[in-house]
């Protein structure tokens, strides 16, 4: 359906170019006529670029790992694992319609539960805690804003 509104778009565009065009090189395009264009063709543009952001975004959606992975210091990777979590947490907003949005919560469950599992190893129970609060603050997120 994008795609087919993009060209929709692209040729409403394109033939209004050439209507401006002819009825300036005939000398009847009025002030009026040309305030009115420019604005429409302006805002035909603005919704042309936001069609075709949204799909490249269906072609390839953004990736929600940063870096190369994940460091092998214990305390760097507990760090490196929240932040992927928040990574993919939003990440979760911005995923076109569909299993996208699912597929975000399970990295950003994923990560948590690796980082609260790294955390009981490492004995830093206050930020197991911190993070599995988190954890069910984004369960809750999830289950209020993406019902099944």
């Amino acid at each position: 359906m994008l795609v087919f509104g993009a060209l929709f778009l692209a040729a409403i565009l394109i033939d209004s170019v050439a209507v401006f065009a002819t009825a300036a090189v005939a000398g009847t395009l009025s002030i009026w006529m040309l305030a009115v264009g420019l604005f429409f063709g302006a805002f035909l543009l603005w919704v042309f670029k936001t069609l075709l952001t949204a799909l490249r975004r269906l072609v390839k959606p953004p990736s929600s790992v940063s870096g190369p992975g994940p460091p092998e210091n214990p305390e760097a990777r507990l760090r490196w694992l929240e932040q992927q979590a928040e990574l993919a947490y939003n990440a979760m907003y911005d995923a076109p319609a569909g299993s996208a949005p699912a597929a975000r919560y399970n990295d950003a469950k994923e990560f948590l539960s690796d980082a609260i599992a790294l955390a009981r190893r490492l004995g830093l129970a206050a930020t197991a805690e911190r993070l599995s609060q988190r954890l069910a603050e984004i369960k809750a997120v999830y289950r209020r804003q993406f019902p099944a």
